[in-house]
């Protein structure tokens, strides 16, 4: 069980432009549409089956998501998802923060930007977002939107599946 705060934007901010990505990572998921944004159910390069479930949510948008895999589901609706991504650790305060940038192409055509601060407690996740987003220390969910711009969004895959790839009425509200 993890800690994490994803962002979706159209490009990366100018803080991450920079930072030395050594390794990057490629490959396509399948995830099964239609579960809603607080599960997600995905066959990591198309076999493993993983299922994710949100535990918490926090007003500022950290989640805390519980992972486990499983040997069968039932039938679902698959969705392809081309990912490029690489992580990095931030350098001090922040370094004991994880953060994976990814290029994400969704099969409908759908592509986006995924910043993802992993591996802390919110408040670290939040301390080190606000350092890379240029929001200083005491930033609301409004300042964060207002960062992200009116395309971008805070959550994980499975919100990303309804924002990107599911139709007006499958959608659900982030802000629980």
């Amino acid at each position: 069980m993890s800690w994490e705060l994803r962002l979706w934007l159209p490009t990366l901010p100018e803080s991450l432009r920079d930072v030395d990505f050594s390794k990057v990572e490629r490959r396509t998921d399948l995830y099964a549409l239609g579960l809603g944004d607080d599960v997600g159910v995905k066959r990591r390069n198309g076999t493993d089956l993983e299922i994710k479930r949100r535990e918490k949510r926090k007003k500022r948008g950290a989640e805390k998501w519980r992972k486990t895999k499983v040997e069968a589901t039932e039938e679902a609706t698959w969705i392809s998802c081309e990912k490029q991504r690489a992580k990095c650790t931030l350098p001090p305060p922040h370094d004991n923060i994880k953060v994976e940038v990814a290029d994400v192409r969704f099969e409908n055509g759908v592509s986006s930007k995924s910043v993802a601060f992993e591996k802390g407690k919110p408040h670290e996740l939040y301390a080190a977002c606000g350092s890379v987003m240029g929001l200083g220390e005491d930033w609301t969910a409004d300042d964060l939107q207002g960062a992200l711009g009116p395309a971008g969004f805070v959550g994980g895959y499975p919100t990303a599946l309804l924002r990107f790839v599911s139709s007006p009425d499958e959608r659900t509200n982030n802000d629980r």
